[in-house]
């Protein structure tokens, strides 16, 4: 059965992922996540998110004894690998001003892939049915998560 030019077809067309789709949340956590750039020393007094600031302290000290000459792993608290202690030694001495967006980027990057994986799961177990309406929903869920912007 032919379908008339004037009919509009109301057969569920399987969503593929678009990066389109994604432009405007995109846009708007790599916009949250560089606006609170700016208070970090204020989130850095907070005892909510002290960990993730604390941790970066430790890498970033943990390369100041490395410049020194001195073995990092002699202390008990160095829990970095000596390759991730040489990446940000090298990107910390040439590049400084690239750490904030590579934590943007690595942040959104996760997100997409984490909001891709529950697209496919929801596919295989539910069907094509809101697959697209729940990638959104996941990838909304961590980018704009309070948490994870802080710690970028």
């Amino acid at each position: 059965m032919a379908m008339k030019k004037d009919e509009i077809s109301t057969k569920e067309q399987p969503s593929k992922f678009s990066i389109i789709n994604f432009l405007f949340p995109i846009s708007a956590a790599i916009s949250v996540r560089s606006a609170s750039a700016a208070y970090a020393d204020f989130f850095a007094e907070r005892v909510e998110f002290n960990s993730v600031v604390y941790s970066f302290q430790q890498l970033k000290d943990g390369i100041a004894l490395l410049e020194d000459g001195v073995d990092p792993f002699v202390t008990k608290n160095m829990h970095f690998l000596p390759l991730t202690l040489h990446f940000f030694r090298h990107l910390l001495n040439t590049f400084p001003s690239l750490i904030l967006p590579l934590f943007i980027f690595l942040d959104v990057a996760t997100a997409l892939m984490i909001s891709q994986a529950a697209g496919t799961v929801w596919r295989r177990v539910k069907g094509d049915k809101e697959a697209q309406r729940i990638e959104t929903l996941v990838f909304n869920l961590y980018a704009f998560n309070p948490i994870t912007i802080v710690s970028t």
